[in-house]
């Protein structure tokens, strides 16, 4: 799910995951190769298009909606606005079950859009 509202967040690109986001000395410099050049991670690989299927219209009416959880007076999400940065969310409820009902539990998916 994560996957599917980051690419909503990204206006409809979906990229492979990716952990590395820089590779550094341990002075924290930029690593350098045999041949003097940075050592770079790999460029994002595009893993899917919703543009080809969806307008932009659709997609940023998601987009907006996904916002209004955050920034919209009454807002389910209004707990993960933060100054200065740009936020948006999609929030919803777990069960849990051992045997027997224990409770709801809130969950909150976070996209800061750059």
């Amino acid at each position: 799910m994560a996957m599917a509202y980051a690419t909503v967040a990204n206006g409809g690109i979906s990229y492979y995951p990716r952990l590395i986001h820089s590779v550094l000395t341990p002075e924290g410099k930029n690593l350098l190769d045999d041949e003097g050049k940075e050592v770079l991670p790999l460029e994002p690989k595009i893993r899917g298009d919703l543009r080809k299927d969806f307008t932009k219209q659709q997609i940023d009416m998601v987009r907006l909606g996904l916002w209004k959880v955050v920034n919209e007076p009454g807002g389910t999400g209004s707990v993960a606005k933060l100054k200065g940065i740009t936020v948006a969310a999609k929030t919803g409820t777990a069960q849990a079950w051992r045997g027997k009902k224990q409770g709801h539990y809130r969950v909150v998916l976070l996209f800061r859009t750059l």
